[in-house]
């Protein structure tokens, strides 16, 4: 089971592949709405509520991060919502990979950005 925390456009994309992967997804998000494709199982409910996240990760083998709050939230929302989605992780054996957008290395300084681009946050 692959679980993917956050249907918008990085989330979905991940789903798609799964999907087309023949792989089991379970889909979480606010809402419990989205356009999945066929067989995702969606859950909906606030992952800053640690039993919930837990609860959703139940089972699963590998756990996606896709969540993004609006940008003037991630300094209030983002440390729950990573150690929600961490500590769940880490209880369900889980592998977790963090889908995180490129801020960290600033403008591109190098025609290919790479994760050996030097650092600088803007």
């Amino acid at each position: 089971m692959h679980v993917v925390f956050g249907t918008g456009a990085l989330g979905s994309a991940v789903i798609e592949e799964l999907v087309t992967r023949g792989e089991s997804v379970r889909a979480v998000n606010r809402r419990g709405q989205g356009d999945l494709p066929a067989g995702v199982e969606l859950r909906a409910g606030d992952v800053h509520d640690h039993a919930f996240a837990a609860a959703a990760m139940q089972g699963a083998e590998v756990v996606y991060f896709a969540l993004n709050p609006p940008y003037h939230l991630w300094l209030d929302q983002f440390p729950g919502l990573q150690e929600s989605v961490l500590d769940g992780a880490i209880a369900a054996g889980a592998k977790l990979v963090v889908l995180e957008n490129l801020y960290l290395y600033g403008a591109p300084q190098t025609p290919a950005l790479t994760e050996d681009h030097p650092v600088a946050a803007h």
